[in-house]
């Protein structure tokens, strides 16, 4: 598997951990649970509130197993959290990951190779230790600036050149 696909299913092995760690709340005198967090194709209406112009759409359900659809004002609401804003960041992380995935995999793989001290990469010591704060920061689904976009696309060229 690539690095970048094992970032990935970290990231959604975190979201299953998140939502195990909201408690269960109280919503017409019945205790429910967050299950499910999706985007909403077509545009959904929140169960609680009624408004119907909901893209991000959270699933509660109760012992009984009846589930209701929440919009993102409701479930932080209920939650007491900020629930829709963790969701934002992740799917914004995943977004991220996702659009750097070939520069997250090719600066593993030359990160890597100079590590084993392979004879046929030979990257400066400055530039190794920038490649390694562009990983790092790529890793955390965070955007580059344009300097680091730029190094790093200038220099995986002409790797991909040699």
């Amino acid at each position: 598997m690539s690095k970048s696909d094992d970032l990935l299913l970290e990231l959604n092995r975190g979201v299953a951990v998140y939502l195990k760690r909201i408690p269960p709340f109280k919503y017409q005198n019945k205790e429910y649970r967050l299950i499910d967090n999706y985007i909403a194709t077509p545009i959904m209406r929140c169960d609680i509130c009624g408004d119907y112009l909901q893209w991000e759409i959270s699933i509660i359900e109760n012992c009984d197993g009846h589930t209701i659809r929440v919009g993102n004002a409701c479930i932080d609401r209920l939650t007491g959290q900020n629930v829709s804003e963790w969701m934002k960041n992740f799917r914004q992380k995943r977004v991220n990951i996702l659009a750097n995935r070939s520069c997250i995999n090719q600066l593993s793989i030359i990160l890597d190779a100079q590590n084993r001290k392979e004879s046929s990469l030979e990257i400066p010591k400055a530039y190794v230790k920038e490649f390694r704060a562009i990983l790092n920061q790529l890793c955390k689904g965070l955007n580059l600036t344009t300097k680091q976009r730029q190094l790093t696309d200038s220099y995986l060229t002409l790797q991909i050149r040699a």
